[in-house]
């Protein structure tokens, strides 16, 4: 009778586990943070989800955030046999405290983690001289996460070590963003509001205009991760060539 007590109880309890080690993905502690810790109404920032697959087989899945009953964004997960990722969604918050949720599904669809995290955000401070050109900082900061997916999938032996350079530029392009975008709008205010006559006035206001343009170029490839990174990887090689060369020429 002993025995059979004991056998019926592994049973169940075996049972109990078996779907969680099925899915065997989850979410690792405390793993929602944000790209900034000093949030502003308006910027663009990204939500990061620590995701592990602690099983020997692969998972394959998503990810969904979402505030409430509203979707801040979702993203395709697919994890190797022990492999542990941070998954990027672009978030642009407004001010207050905000309760986000990250979902992790399978393939089919069935919930496998669920991680939430309190997060808070100021509101935009007031512009402090009077007539000063107000601005919105970077609106939408393409999350580099498809990027990721790709090398994951092709080349998935350097994936988890690209992962914090991937971490690292996403930031740094969210701030160089706002640069851009704020150099843009001071670039066609002073086109506008040139006050010098004459021959000098135009020739400021051209150049004021052009500048104008240049940051707007720049800000269009920061903000595309299609274009930013193709071009970030061949300057990095061109960059790593040169120092080749300069290095064979003193040798």
């Amino acid at each position: 009778m002993r025995m059979r007590s004991l056998f019926t109880a592994s049973t169940a309890a075996a049972l109990f586990l078996l779907p969680a080690m099925a899915l065997g993905a989850t979410f690792a502690n405390q793993s929602l943070f944000l790209s900034k810790t000093d949030n502003v109404e308006g910027e663009t920032v990204l939500v990061y989800a620590v995701v592990s697959n602690d099983t020997a087989e692969g998972f394959s899945g998503s990810l969904t955030i979402e505030e409430g009953d509203r979707t801040v964004g979702s993203a395709n997960v697919s994890l190797t046999a022990g492999e542990a990722r941070a998954i990027s969604i672009s978030w642009t918050p407004s001010a207050g405290r905000h309760t986000l949720t990250a979902t992790l599904l399978a393939g089919d669809g069935t919930k496998v983690s669920e991680e939430s995290a309190l997060f808070n955000v100021e509101k935009k401070p007031e512009p402090q001289q009077e007539g000063a050109v107000a601005f919105d900082t970077a609106s939408e900061v393409e999350s580099s996460q498809e990027i990721q997916e790709k090398i994951a999938e092709y080349v998935p032996a350097v994936a988890g070590a690209s992962t914090p350079l991937f971490s690292t530029v996403d930031s740094l392009r969210i701030s160089g963003a706002q640069a851009l975008e704020s150099g843009a709008q001071w670039a066609r205010a002073q086109s506008k509001e040139s006050d010098t006559p004459g021959l000098m006035g135009s020739v400021g206001r051209m150049l004021s205009t052009l500048l104008g343009y240049v940051f707007a170029l720049f800000l269009y490839i920061v903000k595309n991760a299609a274009l930013f990174y193709p071009i970030f990887a061949i300057a990095i090689l061109y960059g790593f060539w040169k120092l080749y060369k300069n290095m064979r020429t003193r040798g």
